[in-house]
């Protein structure tokens, strides 16, 4: 159901629902995070060790510690303060990752070109303002660093998509409607909750006006899919080949900040 709700209600919810969201989690995210996202966000990492990374939206920390164990140096922001105070709770005693709060959308806080590197995992989305987090990643990163960021897959996870089942439930296709509806809406989850978590639909169109418009090179587009091991191990991911959940971009702050990737 499509709602009328600014970032600052979108974090009340998130505060809401911060134990409940990470409950099942693992060092490693949830089983998405785990098979998807992390393979592909990490390919676009590439080398890590010694670089300044900003974990823009960093939820209960997972992917900071990851970061960490891989000998970036740390910063951690997020939006939610029960998000950030699971994130510290986890966070070991000899942990040099530095947390704040803060909003993506205005990091005024933080110094311009402070960043090699900036990961956003499954933020982007739950921003009411998209363009404004883009620009301020642009300001934080240094020039030539690198942006990469993840969001649910703007054509397949839209406003009416869903499965289609036969008269036994068993899952068919999938569905999407309702593409070009941009605009706010509640997520599934909490199945029972009464105000649930939400996300701000755009096309594909909407994100690379924007990526463009702020002044980002693109290097990569990913949509992560499992890999053939997984797939022959077990036939559960099977379900994970029918549609893309989620894209992954990878984008980079030229010398001048004005290039654009040709042909795109």
């Amino acid at each position: 159901m499509k709602k009328n709700l600014s970032t600052d209600e979108a974090i009340e919810r998130w505060n809401e629902h911060a134990e409940a969201f990470t409950a099942g989690y693992t060092e490693e995210g949830d089983r998405s995070r785990r098979i998807l996202l992390n393979p592909a966000i990490f390919s676009l990492l590439g080398h890590v060790e010694g670089t300044e990374i900003l974990d823009a939206g960093c939820g209960e920390g997972y992917l900071s510690r990851l970061l960490e164990r891989k000998g970036a140096h740390v910063t951690a922001v997020d939006y939610s303060t029960e998000m950030l105070k699971l994130a510290e709770a986890k966070a070991t005693e000899s942990s040099g990752i530095r947390y704040h709060h803060g909003n993506c959308e205005n990091l005024n806080f933080l110094e311009d070109r402070m960043f090699d590197t900036i990961v956003s995992n499954m933020v982007i989305q739950d921003l009411e303002d998209h363009t404004a987090a883009l620009r301020e990643c642009f300001r934080l990163l240094r020039d030539g660093g690198t942006l990469v960021f993840s969001i649910l897959h703007p054509c397949f996870i839209t406003p009416g998509s869903g499965w289609i089942r036969d008269g036994q439930g068993k899952k068919e296709a999938w569905r999407v409607s309702g593409y070009f509806l941009e605009g706010v809406y509640e997520q599934a989850f909490p199945e029972e909750a009464e105000n649930k978590v939400v996300f701000y639909h755009r096309s594909l169109t909407t994100y690379m006006t924007a990526i463009r418009e702020v002044g980002f090179e693109m290097d990569e587009m990913v949509e992560p899919r499992p890999s053939d091991e997984l797939v022959r191990e077990d036939p559960e991911y099977r379900e994970d080949l029918i549609h893309p959940n989620f894209l992954v971009f990878k984008l980079r702050k030229g010398k001048r900040g004005i290039s654009w990737c040709p042909g795109l």
